[in-house]
């Protein structure tokens, strides 16, 4: 769905809404969808069952890829033109501005992360796989 939308908002809903900004550029597609296949990558087939049963140490590169590989890449996906429409909306400005503040982005992603191996979630975690995949 994520890649699907990024392809629908660059490229076709451009012409539709009357949106006059370039489409995307070469790598802006190429770093958006690989960004994307990585996930598709880090979440299903052979790392996925290894980190599931095999290898703790698969998972933790499962972790990696999606907390601190992939992340990069889809930002240098978006075209900023697709950012600039995004906070045209003062509420959603008003978020993303207090959101990618330094502090408070540093604090909020040690806060999940930390939370999210706290025992109780951790546990819940390893014994329900479908609480598993909310957690990735």
């Amino acid at each position: 769905y994520l890649a699907g939308l990024y392809l629908l908002l660059t490229g076709p809903a451009r012409a539709r809404y009357g949106w006059e900004e370039p489409g995307r550029t070469r790598f802006q597609s190429w770093s958006f969808l690989g960004a994307v296949g990585l996930i598709f990558f880090a979440l299903n087939g052979p790392l996925h069952t290894l980190s599931d049963s095999y290898l703790f140490s698969a998972h933790m590169v499962q972790h990696m890829l999606l907390m601190i590989i992939m992340p990069p890449f889809l930002i240098l996906g978006i075209p900023p033109w697709l950012v600039r429409r995004a906070i045209q909306n003062p509420w959603v400005k008003r978020l993303a501005k207090v959101l990618t503040n330094p502090f408070v982005a540093y604090g909020l992603y040690n806060v999940i992360f930390i939370g999210w191996h706290l025992p109780p979630a951790y546990n819940l975690a390893l014994s329900n796989h479908a609480w598993h995949i909310v957690q990735h």
